[in-house]
């Protein structure tokens, strides 16, 4: 389930779920490819904004910042998109199977032992509390 479809309406934000974020689809992150003058942009745009929030953190019921206008960036041919790297624990590391990384460190082992290569799997947090 894609986290941001609830993050948009969190704690009484106003936000609108843009148009390419579904459900059950992946995370995604939106680029513009111009600045309304022309020039490149390419740079990651909120999709969101604090606009109606309260919570622990703080107050925005009275924030008046508005979301940007995904749509008519899209009706516009002015958005891309991208499906980040998962930023949850070691991120990509955590989606490879702990018996990918045995076997390739047990691969060409002793050419590795000679370039003093000796990283393992990822261990869990408390491994290191238990040492």
């Amino acid at each position: 389930m894609n986290p941001q479809i609830k993050a948009a309406t969190d704690s009484g934000a106003r936000n609108t779920v843009p148009y390419f974020l579904t459900l059950n689809g992946p995370v995604r992150e939106a680029r513009y490819k111009y600045n309304p003058d022309g020039t490149r942009d390419g740079g990651v745009h909120a999709l969101f904004v604090i606009s109606g929030r309260k919570d622990d953190t703080g107050d925005a019921s009275t924030c008046t910042i508005t979301q940007e206008n995904f749509w008519a960036q899209g009706q516009s041919n002015n958005v891309v998109f991208r499906i980040p790297t998962p930023a949850f624990g070691a991120g990509l590391i955590e989606a490879i199977p702990d018996t990918a990384i045995t076997d390739n460190q047990t691969a060409n082992a002793n050419g590795k032992v000679a370039l003093a290569s000796s990283v393992g799997p990822p261990r869990p947090r408390h491994w290191l509390r238990q040492q």
